[in-house]
């Protein structure tokens, strides 16, 4: 289990949601009817649950970054190495200084991407320049985009918000680890379904908005050709790893730490969700599993993995 790999002494950022909730920059999809007072709750309950599963630290909001409770795309932590991402929107661009502060705090080795791009103003934009000799864009990465179950492999999703430079720097960065590219962005023209416009799949924006991890070597993906082939691009069945398909793609979007598993309430609302999700985790593995409503950051394209990091120290 990652539980037994993580041991107990995983802190999780999680930053509070921003007063400005209404102004941020989605996938492309306008977020509506997002109640402030709502979301406040619903990301107190998460916080809640993680302090009883870990020792968390909560950053305050930023008033110059409305999405900066997404603290997950800010980073990539892999045991006590660090890398400060890039973020793939150019409005979020700064909310990863904070983050990178508490990273030195704890006394990680840090490696900032952001440092590949010359910049005036240090936060992205106008006076950007880069150059690279192996022909890659300025690098990109969102966190949300990096899957890292906890052995030797680290999944990284090529997508509208995550490049071939952010890849790049993620191998250079985790030589210990095997970086895999998993190209998402031809998912639906490939399998001649719809897409929505949005630069993702299924109107998901990132690779753990469809797959996450239950241990080590178990994938929970969607039902149906979306999944199928997504556990084909990442080698899955080659790479020894175990499918769990659900019929509600964003049940699949869970956080597994320390012997628990938090789960969307979305996931308690399916019958045939949650018998698959009762059945894997607590029946076959014995682990926990918590349901948590995360309704209103679903709205501006949010989801449970988004709003922390987890870190082993």
């Amino acid at each position: 289990h990652v539980s037994e790999n993580l041991a107990n002494a995983i802190t999780s950022n999680t930053h509070d949601p921003n007063n400005n909730n209404n102004e941020h920059p989605t996938s492309g999809n306008e977020a509506v009817g997002i109640s402030l007072d709502i979301a406040k709750k619903q990301h107190l309950d998460y916080v809640q649950k993680l302090r009883s599963i870990v020792p968390t630290l909560t950053l305050p909001a930023s008033s110059q970054h409305p999405d900066c409770v997404f603290v997950e795309d800010t980073a990539v932590v892999v045991g006590n190495t660090a890398v400060i991402n890039r973020i793939g929107a150019e409005p979020r661009r700064g909310e990863e200084d904070p983050i990178q502060t508490i990273l030195h705090q704890l006394g990680l080795t840090v490696h900032d991407m952001r440092e590949c791009v010359s910049s005036g103003s240090g936060s992205g934009g106008e006076n950007e320049s880069f150059t690279d000799p192996e022909g890659c864009d300025a690098p990109t990465c969102d966190g949300g985009d990096v899957l890292y179950p906890g052995g030797n492999e680290l999944f990284v999703g090529l997508s509208s918000r995550t490049n071939e430079g952010g890849i790049r720097f993620l191998q250079k960065s985790f030589p210990m680890l095997e970086v895999i590219s998993v190209p998402l962005r031809a998912l639906d023209l490939d399998l001649d379904l719809e897409s929505d416009g949005s630069g993702g799949t299924f109107g998901c924006l990132h690779l753990k908005s469809m797959v996450t991890h239950i241990d080590e070597t178990t994938l929970v993906l969607p039902m149906g050709p979306i999944g199928e082939e997504l556990f084909r691009r990442m080698e899955g069945t080659k790479r020894g790893y175990n499918p769990i398909y659900l019929p509600d793609v964003a049940s699949c979007n869970l956080v597994s730490v320390n012997g628990t598993v938090l789960a969307p309430e979305t996931a308690a609302c399916c019958e045939e969700t949650r018998s698959i999700l009762q059945q894997e985790i607590i029946e076959r593995r014995g682990m926990s599993m918590l349901f948590l409503d995360s309704s209103e950051f679903v709205k501006y394209d949010g989801a449970l993995t988004c709003k922390s990091i987890l870190l082993s120290l």
